[in-house]
Order: structure tokens, then sequence, then C-alpha cells
């Protein structure tokens, strides 16, 4: 069925919405929690504002060594974040089956 002419016709045809809202601060927490991302902290601040707004800090973020960082800015939803992520020190002893995990975020990022 091809796209409708008229306002009328778009409303006759609509079934309703679907609803479906994004706690970031739970999304996130709970990709940190997996296995395969051990050794990983986040920091994630909307930057779009004259004044930044703090959205999500891992626990363990401040004892974060830092050797490896990566932060970046990414669009979302109109708005733009700045997305930081730093090894802990347990990130040298994480088991080789992170790494898909480590993958996955350079290809989120690059994807960005």
């Amino acid at each position: 069925m091809g796209a409708s002419e008229t306002l009328a016709q778009r409303r006759q045809q609509l079934d309703g919405f679907i609803y479906a809202p994004f706690r970031i601060h739970d999304l996130l927490e709970s990709v940190l929690r997996h296995e395969l991302a051990e050794g990983i902290a986040l920091h994630a601040t909307d930057i779009t504002a004259v004044e930044p707004r703090e959205l999500f800090v891992s626990e363990d973020f401040s004892s974060a060594d830092g050797r490896f960082a990566r932060p970046a800015a990414v669009p979302v939803a109109g708005r733009t974040w700045r997305i930081s992520f730093v090894s802990l020190p347990a990130f040298g002893i994480t088991r080789v089956i992170g790494w898909p995990f480590i993958s996955w975020l350079a290809g989120w990022r690059s994807a960005g």
C-alpha cells in the first residue's frame, strides 16, 4: 500500500503508537556489569547546553587508571553527548573473550 495522500486517510490507517523509553543509567549500568566489559569505566555528559549535564558515571570511574582512554562526541536525538571510556586496573587482566566487546565499542564509535 502506498503513502496516504490526505491527513484523513493517514488517521484512518493509524492503528496506534508504541512508546519505549530507554533509561540511560539503567541501560549503561547493565552493559558495564556484563563480564565482557570488565575493566572499563564510562562517563557520559550531555554537552549540548552551556551548562553540561552529567548523564551517567560508572561507580568505579574515579578509580580508573587511564592507561587507555577514549573520549568521543556522539550525536544522540538532536543533542551531543561526550562519552568517555577509561580503563580500570583490571583491564589488563581481562580474559581474551572481552575483545569482541571492545571491538564493538570501537566500531560503534567509528560509525558515529
